[in-house]
């Protein structure tokens, strides 16, 4: 590896960690600014809420794009569209 590549990559993952943490911070305000008043919950501090962005990012399948594999695709393949949208002209 080049001394460019490495630069590069230690940009990369510096910048990463800048946006985790940003976006952990503003967690930790929204949070700390709605849920105690809303509904009488705790404040939380960084970690926590770094915590609760892993868990969401867990729980909405990460950065998976697109549809999970047996998941809802639409309409059943043995269905024809056109039943559903026209059903007189089927007959």
């Amino acid at each position: 590896m080049t001394t460019f590549t490495v630069l590069m990559a230690l940009k990369f993952i510096g910048l990463a960690l800048l946006a985790v943490f940003v976006t952990g911070f503003l967690v930790l305000k929204l949070w700390n600014w709605l849920v105690p008043e809303l509904f009488s919950g705790p404040k939380i501090k960084l970690k926590h809420a770094l915590g609760l962005m892993a868990l969401s990012f867990i729980l909405t399948g990460g950065l998976h794009r697109g549809g999970h594999p047996g998941g809802y695709q639409g309409y059943p393949n043995h269905c024809n569209n056109q039943e559903i949208v026209n059903p007189e002209k089927n007959n």
